[in-house]
């Protein structure tokens, strides 16, 4: 009996001595792959440019430079040190939803586009600061870009003008401007860097000039609609067009206030073909009598009589029509 109880006692004691010469091994966690953070495309950050307002400013010349002031927008003395201007207010604006970044040297590219006739293009517009450049476009700054404007540079009664060429140090104002002789004209402006090759922002104006009972400028911006309300604006005029041909009386008896009312309409016209550029119809097919003539392009109606014109142009606008209702 001692002899099994000996043999047990061994037995437990070398258990206990086992056990307690077991280490707790901490297993270290498995080396997987290490998640990599994602790479954010890095974005530039651009100027904010937006236009706003158009507005008119009256100016004159002070010892060869343009400032500011005068006595009336569009003066009818003959001083030709005065002038109406129309200028877009462009503004590098603040933004909640971007970060927007100051931007030098920003030059302005203007394109003047008639109804008929080729468009006259300005490579660097001026600023109203007598300069062709910005050379510091900083976060809510605005600048007032010259669109047109009206004066007197040609010895002869006031005319409007744009300027079409690079301010020098020593060259006269004069000499830096064009005289419009249309009517109307669509206006592209494109905000762009030259150094950086970048295109920055684009609008769009109608450029309306009248002269009676003196001369203004009215700056519009241009919405471009959807194929479905150019088509219901060509069906408008088209209705107004059949309108006057119904009451329009026979050579005879004509007056020329009712020549007046198909020339006031085909300009509506021309300026809605101007501005939207519907498909199927541009304002040299408008005003033509046949869409193309084998040779000399467009054949010019305006000498036909009344009625021949009117329903040539209301023909132009039924083709265009057809055409954008398929």
């Amino acid at each position: 009996m001692a002899f099994i109880i000996l043999v047990v006692f061994s037995l437990y004691l070398a258990y206990v001595q086992r056990a307690s010469s077991l280490e707790t091994v901490a297993v270290a966690p498995v080396q997987g792959k290490q998640a990599v953070p994602a790479i954010e495309p890095s974005v530039e950050v651009e100027p904010n440019f937006v236009c706003r307002n158009t507005r008119t400013f009256h100016a004159h010349l002070e010892n060869g430079d343009l400032a500011e002031g005068g006595i009336d927008v569009y003066p009818s003395s003959p001083d030709d040190t005065n002038m109406g201007l129309v200028v877009l207010e462009i503004c590098n604006e603040f933004s909640t939803s971007r970060k927007v970044a100051a931007v030098d040297y920003v030059t302005a590219q203007i394109v003047y586009t008639p109804c008929v006739g080729r468009a006259i293009q300005v490579n660097r517009g001026a600023w109203l600061l007598r300069s062709n450049r910005v050379n510091s476009f900083q976060v809510n700054d605005v600048h007032r870009l010259i669109i047109a404007g009206v004066g007197n540079f040609w010895e002869q009664d006031y005319g409007t003008f744009i300027i079409n060429r690079e301010f020098t140090e020593h060259e006269v104002f004069e000499m830096l401007t064009t005289a419009l002789h249309d009517s109307f004209y669509r206006v592209e402006v494109s905000l762009i860097s030259e150094s950086r090759g970048k295109l920055f922002q684009k609008f769009d104006f109608s450029l309306a000039i009248t002269s009676d009972p003196r001369i203004a400028l009215q700056l519009t911006e241009i919405k471009t609609l959807p194929a479905k309300e150019v088509c219901r604006q060509l069906e408008t005029f088209l209705y107004e067009g059949n309108q006057i041909l119904k009451v329009f009386p026979t050579d005879q008896e004509k007056k020329p206030a009712d020549v007046k009312k198909i020339d006031e309409w085909e300009k509506e016209v021309v300026r809605f073909i101007t501005n939207q550029n519907p498909d199927g119809l541009s304002v040299a097919a408008f005003l033509s009598d046949f869409p193309m003539v084998q040779r000399g392009g467009y054949a010019h109606s305006s000498n036909w009589s009344s009625l021949n014109r009117l329903t040539t142009r209301l023909g132009r606008l039924k083709e265009s029509i057809d055409i954008l209702r398929k």
